[in-house]
């Protein structure tokens, strides 16, 4: 995917990454289908030290279903409280899509959950 080409070369240049970058990276390996380059982008912001936020995590999530990979979406779900990340309703309406595949369980539980958390509208 090019824009995990180019998040490299900002990467090593003396150009400072951020969310925003990361956030365009792995939206882009959404659209690509490319999932788990996606999941590798958000692991690695921990490394150079960068915030993860709702954008970047509600990024990761829609990559995560457009290859219905619902356990790997429930799991960012799952640790954006931990990341101290606030979950808004693009979060978990994102998150609900990726249980299309007769997961209405996991469906149903971010629905109560919506009720359980803070969440930004």
């Amino acid at each position: 995917v090019e824009a995990v080409d180019m998040l490299e070369i900002v990467m090593k240049s003396c150009f400072e990454t951020n969310a925003v970058m990361y956030s365009a990276a792995i939206t882009a390996c959404g659209k690509a289908g490319e999932w788990q380059v996606a999941l590798n982008l958000l692991a690695s912001m921990s490394a150079g030290n960068i915030n993860y936020d709702t954008t970047v995590c509600n990024a990761a999530i829609s990559a995560c279903g457009t290859r219905r990979q619902w356990v790997a979406a429930l799991h960012i779900l799952d640790v954006m409280s931990q990341w101290q990340v606030q979950c808004d309703t693009m979060t978990c309406t994102t998150a609900m899509g990726t249980c299309k595949s007769g997961q209405w369980k996991s469906a149903l539980a971010i629905f109560h959950e919506i009720g359980d958390r803070s969440i930004d509208r």
